[in-house]
């Protein structure tokens, strides 16, 4: 499974929560600390790219097979590679656009011969239609979800500040 962003919020969970389930973690990052940090949380294979150069390095970490599942959240910028990364009938999730807009991938699906099965391309849109509809796995319940068995760790909570109010600000000026 390759998974971008990898140390980011929806990265991490991901790599968490596929690691714990038994899957090979590929993850795109843009610097060695933030590999370091996707590293430590799952992420088997971190593969630090600024120029969405990645697909090369999938498919040798796979032994040529390519991803079997993509989690995008770049977008346009690396809709090429993905495609060139992509298991036969793989599955690519784009849950974000941070690049910009994919846009249809019709025309080089349809590049890759006439079999429909290929693989397939899921939208935000119909990825919160699937997930409604299919996504709702009986095996997974409270007391064995990755959460719960300490699979996924939740990020360090921010630090709250106080900020005064006008008022105490004017009582302590006086």
């Amino acid at each position: 499974m390759l998974v971008h962003a990898a140390a980011g919020g929806v990265g991490l969970l991901l790599c968490q929560w596929a690691r714990a389930l038994g899957a090979r973690v590929v993850g795109t990052v843009s610097s060695e600390a933030k590999a370091e940090l996707a590293h430590a949380n799952g992420c088997e294979h971190p593969i630090v790219t600024r120029s969405y150069a990645f697909a090369e390095r999938t498919k040798q970490v796979s032994g040529g097979r390519g991803a079997d599942v993509i989690y995008d959240g770049l977008g346009r910028e690396a809709a090429s590679e993905n495609l060139a990364a992509l298991a036969t009938r793989g599955h690519w999730v784009s849950y974000g656009q941070a690049t910009g807009a994919s846009g249809p991938r019709e025309p080089e699906l349809r590049s890759l011969g006439p079999s429909p099965s290929r693989c397939s391309f899921t939208t935000p849109r119909t990825t919160c239609t699937r997930w409604q509809a299919t996504c709702s796995p009986p095996c997974v319940t409270a007391s064995s979800s990755p959460r719960s068995t300490g699979a996924i760790r939740s990020p360090p909570q921010p630090t709250r500040i106080a900020i005064p109010r006008r008022d105490a600000l004017a009582a302590r000026s006086s």
